[in-house]
């Protein structure tokens, strides 16, 4: 990546982040797409289409992973059958960090984001302290289950 791209990625990412949470928290699609992802069925009794609601987000899913396909090529310079693997358990931690259930219904996408941003800082840090590739691995563990434990006892709380 060379200097003067920087700016253009993080602007890209800035505006992600406000069409994301504009999209998903302002508009009544964001609300019918939290409703079919809390509880589908109360969802549709409600009057919601659920299929319609549900092709949207799948679109944006293939879209987004296509375009980061051909971005880790362009990174890799080549291209193998599993070469995303390695991304694939820290991004569900990033998710269950910020604060989404594992079994569904619950978090934000602001949450993720910073879930996301909290795991860059550890990968960024580890190398400090001279610590492998499989500390990396075992920190997003330890996190997982931290956070797995947090929200359990955010549940109880809340009663």
């Amino acid at each position: 990546m060379q200097r003067h791209d920087a700016p253009i990625l993080a602007s890209s990412a800035a505006l992600a982040l406000v069409v994301g949470v504009v999209v998903l928290g302002r508009t009544t699609y964001g609300r019918r797409l939290y409703a079919v992802g809390t509880n589908a069925p109360a969802a549709f009794l409600a009057g919601i289409e659920v299929r319609r609601v549900l092709v949207v987000p799948y679109v944006v899913s293939a879209v987004g992973a296509a375009l980061t396909g051909v971005l880790l090529v362009g990174y890799r310079g080549q291209a193998f059958n599993n070469m995303g693997d390695e991304y694939l358990f820290s991004s569900a931690v990033a998710v269950a960090v910020g604060g989404a259930s594992i079994l569904g219904g619950r978090g934000n996408y602001l949450g993720t984001v910073a879930g996301a941003l909290i795991l860059i800082l550890v990968t960024a840090l580890l190398p400090l302290f001279h610590l492998g590739t499989a500390a990396v691995q075992v920190s997003y563990g330890v996190i997982l289950i931290v956070a797995v434990i947090a929200a359990n006892a955010r549940e109880r709380t809340r009663g």
